[in-house]
């Protein structure tokens, strides 16, 4: 899974947005703010990881000590990935 070619992660005052680039940019694409957390996910995806290896690079950056809460990031992750392929944002 990775990040469509025709989007890219910046810092823009500070903030991490994802900007339309090329053909995207002349088709409307849209401009989007994320959070630390979304920007994190971004960058994980330039390896190309699958669903469950992003999972696992997520437990071991945000909970290396509180297994507990694994359930409720994967929710989390798992549910930011949906919109993105939603958006058309991702190449599975």
């Amino acid at each position: 899974m990775k990040l469509k070619s025709s989007y890219q992660l910046e810092q823009i005052a500070g903030q991490p947005v994802l900007l339309p680039q090329g053909r995207a940019v002349i088709d409307g694409g849209m401009v989007y703010r994320l959070n630390e957390t979304g920007a994190w996910v971004l960058e994980a995806l330039r390896t190309e990881p699958d669903e469950a290896t992003l999972l696992q690079m997520a437990a071991a950056r945000f909970l290396p000590e509180n297994a507990e809460e694994q359930a409720t990031l994967d929710a989390q992750i798992r549910a930011f990935c949906d919109t993105l392929r939603a958006l058309q944002l991702l190449e599975d």
